[in-house]
């Protein structure tokens, strides 16, 4: 039964990717769906693209194991995706058309008129080294999963995650994705908020693990609550500005003018999915029997304790479709920084579509496998993989395109050094930060030294111009 109920659901996804097939036939299909997508699906494509099973998984661990507080990075979330829909997507979506581009990158070379391909080069690298981490990320919780479902090995689970990840980029890009996101964000929102209210209420009056002190307080009651609340409300909803392969899903939307909708119908379902998420955290005291050892298993532990083997299986499917997809998603993103960014601009500037897509179908495989290596030898929580990646994204490319949309000019090398400064800092904060016994999250640090370079290096450009 296990194996039907697996089957029968990755037969309807390969049903819907074989569909959206048809309609991908040049790299501008594959990246951006030719910009035609409607209002809907570019909105629950935005927000199951960003959650993976880091919503599963990763932040109900969270919340089972330090409380309400947690909540904190929902809040910040919501917040910051809601001023990413407002400020952010309807001119990203207008000047990405402008000036024909498909990646980040490229929009970066062309608002610093840059001819040199470095901006285009470099951060097309920072982007393709964070993404790999995240893309492994995916795989962890694809591994995770089915080694739970299965009881195969961790590292099988991940191999197999591989083999099921590749084939739906193959058939439609960015197409595939959007209408798989649509279809599999309804089914994660009704499981999400289902299985906790379930859970809850077959475990009701049945407490029998004792909570800990003041678990349920989400409002920070002392100074030092109140800075760690505040940077898990700022690390994680400052991200958003720096994420390509959810910011490549308003570059898609079909109408400008249809971005207001999308917006609201992308926070309403982020909304109802967070709360989903921090309600797994905490039904998981009531319904669970004994506390739970590795709190990444409490959804899977929670499902296939409430419900039958066919049932189960099918339930934990949205965990490793969405997983999928969101995986996918940032492959794409990857894989156009070959295709793109790499091959265009350093071997051959003249080439046809069939070969474009030929070399992006080439960087999906190259891409998937150099994850699942890393994923393979990483020993690391879910949650604390994916923040490295989400923070060293955000730092790395979240100033610099605010500053892109929302100035005329920009100097090339302010932007490049402002990348490569947030990129740095972002990624070795960790460890610095660690040793120095701060919380602060990496994200923060990064941001506000990007910030910094680039406006001390565009000072210094325009003194010497003058002193010229």
């Amino acid at each position: 039964m296990t194996v039907f109920a697996f089957i029968t659901y990755f037969l309807i996804l390969v049903f819907i990717a074989v569909l959206s097939k048809l309609r991908a036939k040049t790299l501008g299909d594959f990246l951006l769906g030719s910009r035609q997508m409607g209002f809907i699906v570019t909105a629950l494509a935005a927000h199951a693209s960003d959650m993976s099973s880091w919503i599963f998984i990763g932040f109900p661990a969270q919340v089972y194991t330090h409380g309400l507080l947690q909540a904190a990075v929902a809040f910040g979330l919501v917040f910051f995706m809601f001023l990413n829909w407002q400020f952010i997507a309807p001119r990203l979506r207008r000047q990405s058309e402008m000036y024909n581009s498909y990646t980040i990158s490229s929009l970066f070379e062309s608002k610093t008129s840059d001819t040199s391909g470095s901006i285009r080069i470099v951060t097309a690298l920072i982007s393709t080294l964070f993404y790999l981490v995240y893309i492994a990320a995916g795989m962890i919780g694809l591994g995770i999963t089915l080694e739970m479902i299965f009881h195969i090995p961790y590292v099988a689970g991940v191999i197999l995650g591989v083999v099921l990840t590749v084939p739906y980029l193959f058939f439609g890009g960015y197409i595939t994705l959007a209408w798989t996101d649509l279809v599999q964000g309804f089914f994660l929102l009704f499981v999400i908020l289902f299985v906790p209210i379930y859970a809850y209420s077959q475990a009701a009056g049945q407490t029998t693990v004792q909570f800990a002190p003041r678990f349920f307080d989400w409002l920070p009651a002392t100074q030092r609550e109140f800075g760690n609340w505040l940077y898990l409300f700022l690390g994680w909803g400052l991200g958003y500005f720096g994420q390509p392969h959810i910011l490549t899903k308003f570059m898609g939307i079909r109408e400008v003018e249809h971005m207001s909708k999308a917006k609201w119908v992308g926070i309403s379902w982020q909304s109802f999915a967070l709360l989903g998420s921090v309600l797994i955290g905490v039904v998981a005291h009531v319904s669970l029997k004994s506390p739970v050892l590795n709190s990444e298993f409490i959804f899977i532990n929670l499902v296939q304790s409430l419900f039958s083997t066919f049932a189960a299986t099918f339930i934990l499917c949205a965990v490793l479709g969405v997983t999928i997809t969101v995986t996918n998603a940032q492959i794409l993103v990857v894989s156009s920084n070959f295709a793109e960014d790499f091959y265009k601009k350093l071997f051959r500037k003249a080439v046809s579509p069939e070969k474009e897509v030929k070399v992006l179908r080439s960087s999906f495989v190259l891409v998937t496998l150099m994850s699942a290596v890393i994923a393979a030898a990483t020993s690391g929580s879910l949650f604390n993989v994916v923040s490295y990646a989400w923070f060293g994204l955000g730092a790395s490319f979240g100033p610099a395109l605010i500053l892109a949309l929302y100035m005329e000019k920009l100097d090339k090398h302010a932007v490049l050094g402002g990348v490569i400064t947030g990129a740095f800092a972002s990624g070795v904060w960790p460890f610095v930060g660690a040793m120095m016994g701060s919380a602060i999250p990496s994200i923060i640090v990064g941001f506000f030294c990007h910030f910094v370079t680039f406006f001390v290096i565009s000072y210094l450009k325009e003194t010497g111009r003058k002193e010229a």
